[in-house]
């Protein structure tokens, strides 16, 4: 059997703060514009950041172009707290992206503009 590298379109990047993690980006090939991401091993925790959620990648894959975040079918165990957060996941899903795409040591921080907005 070969082992082979998926490094030029399959990219790890981490996330701080009140969701925490690493999450799998899949980012487009050829003429297209559309990534996917899927949280590894995420943490979404409550606002005091005292206790919180562990997602993984069978929790849902977000669907990301340049003008819409869509968050596919969601584990229903997690469902709820994944809607508690779902404004901010539409804000920080197109900096997981922009992390991706622009490689390794890159930092998106918050008031970064992303895709013709303020995130």
């Amino acid at each position: 059997m070969k082992a082979f590298s998926l490094a030029k379109y399959h990219h790890v990047v981490g996330t701080d703060g009140r969701i925490s993690g690493n999450w799998l980006v899949l980012l487009p090939t050829g003429d297209r514009t559309d990534s996917w991401v899927t949280p590894i091993d995420v943490t979404i925790y409550d606002e005091a950041h005292y206790s919180g959620r562990v997602i993984h990648s069978d929790t849902f894959t977000a669907h990301v172009t340049p003008d819409e975040v869509s968050i596919g079918r969601i584990r229903p165990e997690v469902r709820a707290d994944v809607a508690e957060v779902r404004d901010l996941l539409i804000e920080l899903l197109p900096r997981v992206v922009r992390a991706a795409q622009e490689g390794e040591g890159s930092v998106i921080e918050p008031d970064d503009e992303i895709g013709g907005r303020d995130g």
